[in-house]
């Protein structure tokens, strides 16, 4: 019986143990969050990009969009040149 008694107090000693641990890895920001620096990302702007979106998730949603606009100008480049070759194939067989 006594080994019975021994198992949930080793349980609840886990279950402490494992709380600190789990509330410090969720209080830190992932790595992609530190240092969005939007004057690089984007540098035709007139202003310092950074000084009017001093938060985070604002920097993050800009990247983000950033980001967008490059893999569809990327997508729309390709649909294009296969759109040339497929034109292209096109005429010259009869």
């Amino acid at each position: 019986m006594e080994d019975n008694q021994q198992l949930p107090d080793s349980q609840e000693n886990q279950s402490q143990e494992e709380g600190p641990l789990t509330t410090e890895a969720s209080s830190q920001p992932p790595v992609e969050e530190i240092g969005i620096d939007l004057n690089v990302l984007f540098p035709d702007a007139d202003k310092d990009l950074n000084a009017l979106f001093p938060d985070d998730e604002s920097r993050q949603l800009l990247k983000k969009i950033n980001k967008n606009k490059k893999d569809l100008h990327t997508l729309n480049e390709r649909f294009q040149f296969e759109n040339e070759e497929t034109d292209s194939e096109g005429s010259t067989t009869p």
